[in-house]
């Protein structure tokens, strides 16, 4: 794909959801919200890493992926199982897969958040920051997985419209 697409960075994979996409990144957090990785324009876009990320997930503190949350299911649609307890317990894992390897995560957190919220923070200078982080993260959540990521885990944030207004999200959070 990567030949093919050049924006095409990695693969998100959810098995027990149907989620197995490319994952794309550009300059910008527009264009792929209504085109798909060969440029044709659709309604369901693609899966986006935020512009501002490093390409490789397993170098950054936050990696934020954002997908449409279709009617079908499709895209991050299905993130919306994670709100029931009983469904993480036995669909814990996200696989990135990436010119490093596939990496492996842990979902610890599932839960609505406003777009200015500190779930979207991708700069952690401080370590006061990096832990006002997570503890938002874990009190935010509506299932308690009873994973609880240390300071120096890598975060991998999956975000997709919740249907409450543009400015509100359905979040998944795991940690590699």
């Amino acid at each position: 794909l990567k030949a093919q697409y050049p924006d095409v960075i990695g693969y998100v994979n959810v098995p027990t959801l149907g989620i197995a996409y490319p994952v794309v990144q550009t300059d910008n957090n527009d264009y792929y919200l209504d085109h798909m990785i060969d440029g044709t324009v659709s309604k369901s876009g693609a899966i986006f890493l935020d512009y501002r990320i490093n390409k490789d997930p397993s170098l950054t503190k936050n990696t934020v992926l954002y997908g449409h949350n279709m009617n079908n299911g499709s895209m991050f649609g299905g993130l919306r199982n994670y709100a029931v307890e009983t469904y993480w317990e036995t669909h814990p894992w996200i696989y990135i897969l990436t010119d490093s390897g596939v990496l492996r995560y842990e979902v610890f957190a599932a839960y609505r958040a406003d777009v200015d919220s500190a779930t979207y923070g991708l700069s952690f200078r401080e370590e006061k920051t990096r832990a006002e982080f997570l503890i938002h993260a874990l009190e935010s959540s509506q299932v308690d997985t009873g994973v609880a990521p240390e300071l120096t885990d890598r975060i991998l944030t999956l975000s997709t419209c919740s249907g409450a207004g543009y400015s509100n999200r359905w979040v998944v959070q795991a940690r590699l």
